[in-house]
């Protein structure tokens, strides 16, 4: 025969099974409280691998880019010469500021008496950089600083990578286009290539 339960037996009952919830609650706000600090670990982790990564590939493009500019540099004003445009100085990572504000940046520039060429160095180059390099050209043209005013302006393209598409799209634009040639760099365009001219 069954012992009938009693008010107080339920109430005990109802009491454990209370204090018995409360422990398995407790414990798993535990076990979520170690998967949260696990999660937060994991992530400042890979926070800080994904940072060092951005930092390894801004160092290694920033080492291309220099290796097309030293490979362009040394022989740019012979390749223009070559040209016909008898180029007497160059200077490298100009920059113009109007009213205290940086205006323009130039890579590579390359000026006589009466003629500026003015070249974007790219390691890879892509039609958006000819198209920028456009809108430079327009922004010195309508707004010449004081050592290009009365120059005849040229615009040039310079990279180690550039397919065919690009380059086609920089010489319709007015560009000269150096790449690389084999060991060296050299102008692409054809030897009976007319260069856009901006008048400052």
């Amino acid at each position: 025969m069954e012992k009938e339960l009693t008010k107080q037996d339920i109430l005990d009952l109802l009491a454990r099974q209370a204090i018995e919830f409360d422990r398995r609650m407790k414990a798993s706000e535990e076990k979520d409280d170690r998967r949260q600090i696990q999660f937060e670990k994991t992530k400042k982790d890979f926070d800080r691998r994904m940072k060092e990564l951005s930092r390894q590939i801004g160092d290694l493009s920033h080492t291309w880019g220099r290796f097309a500019e030293e490979q362009i540099k040394p022989h740019a004003i012979k390749m223009f010469q070559e040209r016909g445009i008898d180029i007497h100085y160059k200077s490298q990572h100009v920059e113009f500021e109007i009213e205290g504000k940086k205006y323009v940046e130039i890579d590579l520039l390359l000026i006589n008496e009466e003629t500026a060429v003015i070249i974007e160095i790219k390691n890879t180059l892509r039609q958006r950089d000819v198209g920028k390099h456009l809108e430079r050209m327009e922004k010195i043209h309508q707004n010449a600083p004081n050592q290009l005013k009365s120059k005849r302006l040229i615009g040039a393209v310079a990279s180690n990578i550039v397919s065919l598409e690009v380059e086609n799209y920089a010489i319709q634009a007015g560009f000269f286009v150096i790449k690389s040639l084999g060991e060296v760099a050299g102008i692409s365009n054809s030897v009976n290539f007319e260069p856009k001219i901006w008048q400052s």
